[in-house]
Formats: structure tokens, C-alpha cells, sequence
């Protein structure tokens, strides 16, 4: 039967992301369909166990640019309001069943301002341990980054500006917390972090 989009639900642990959607294209290369678009309308981290709230808003833009940069062309993000008795649905809403903001919601909606209009994300060849994803905007490009360890590191291979702005992922209703460091040494920690170019 003939069909337009491939579509992929993934509540994978973030780091399985990449492997899951390489099964998915060696299936549908394996069926000629290797030229369909991908959709991931159902994503999210994994809920078994639960993720605490910090967990779940580090992991949103870890989990999203890992899905984008591996070829996922949109991804929906599951889900807004919890509800029901479906483990999955108690735990992984952006929103509590009261309708209240989660940590989530606000690293959610920090992610999409940061990388509305992208029109294409790679991932980078950074240090070693470094995770690193540059967003192509219509102007210029933003970083997603983090490592598997805390340090310093030097990404100046990478990003062609001697100084970067370092935006801090937020968790509340308050403004990100922003510093200005130099390209060849930006300490990343495993929460993920923007890098603007200055």
C-alpha cells in the first residue's frame, strides 16, 4: 500500500534516540521507501522509571535536537496536559492536570524561540565527550551543547566566532541566565546549554 509520511513514536532514553531512528531507515530503505519524510508525533522521555521535573526539562532539548539532526523533519512533542491513569500521561505532560506549568513547559518553550525558522540542524565534530548541534536560522546559527562530564572545552573548530553568548536552559518563569565566554573555553556540564554566536 502506498503511504506519504513515515511517522515514529519515541519514548526512548534520549541517548537511544539515534539508534532507533537508524532501524527505522534501514527498514524503509529495506522496503523502498527510503525517500518518505519522517514524523515523530509522539515524543518524549522515557517514563519507566519516571523522570523527575528537572530531568524531563534537561532532556527536551538534548532529545529534540538528537531527532531533528537524525532526520526527523517534525516532531511533536508528547504531552501538553496531564490526565488519566496511564502512566505515561501522568508523568510526562508540560503542564500538570491542574493546568500549571512544569519546568518542562518553560525549557519547551525557551527551545522553540530558540530555534524557530531553523531550516536545518547537523551534528558537530566537537571534543571528545562534547555533544554539539548547530541550528541553521535565515541570519545565523545557534548551538544546543553538553558533555558527558563537566569541564572546559575548546570549540573553536566549530564556532567561527572568538566569543559566544551561553544561555542556561530555564526552568521557571524567569529570564535565562546569559555570560559571555570565549570560543576556546566554554564549560559545558550534561544539561544542555544555547550557544549564540557573538
Amino acid at each position: 500500500k502506498s503511504f506519504d509520511i513515515v511517522d515514529i513514536h519515541l519514548y526512548a532514553n534520549t541517548e537511544d534516540v539515534p539508534k532507533k531512528l537508524s532501524v527505522l531507515k534501514d527498514v524503509m530503505a529495506r522496503t523502498g521507501n527510503s525517500g518518505k519524510p519522517v514524523f515523530s508525533t509522539e515524543n518524549a522521555v522515557d517514563f519507566k522509571p519516571a523522570p523527575t521535573n528537572e530531568q524531563q526539562a534537561q532532556d527536551i532539548p538534548k532529545r529534540l535536537s538528537l531527532t531533528y539532526a537524525n532526520g526527523v523533519i517534525l516532531v511533536t512533542y508528547f504531552l501538553y496536559m496531564e490526565s488519566g491513569t496511564d502512566p505515561g500521561t501522568q508523568v510526562l505532560g508540560l503542564v500538570d492536570g491542574n493546568n500549571n506549568p512544569k519546568p518542562a513547559y518553560y525549557a519547551f518553550k525557551q527551545f522553540v524561540a530558540n530555534i524557530k525558522g531553523f531550516t536545518g540542524v547537523v551534528q558537530e565534530n566537537g571534543p571528545q565527550g562534547v555533544s554539539i548541534y548547530s541550528y541553521k536560522l535565515p541570519d545565523k546559527k545557534i548551538y544546543v551543547a553538553w558533555s558527558d562530564s563537566a569541564g572546559s572545552f575548546d570549540l573553536s573548530n566549530v564556532i567561527s566566532s572568538q566569543q559566544v553568548s551561553m544561555e542556561e536552559i530555564v526552568m521557571s518563569d524567569t529570564s535565562a541566565k546569559k555570560q559571555t565566554v570565549s570560543t576556546n573555553q566554554v564549560p559545558l556540564l550534561t544539561v544542555p546549554v544555547y550557544l549564540h554566536t557573538i
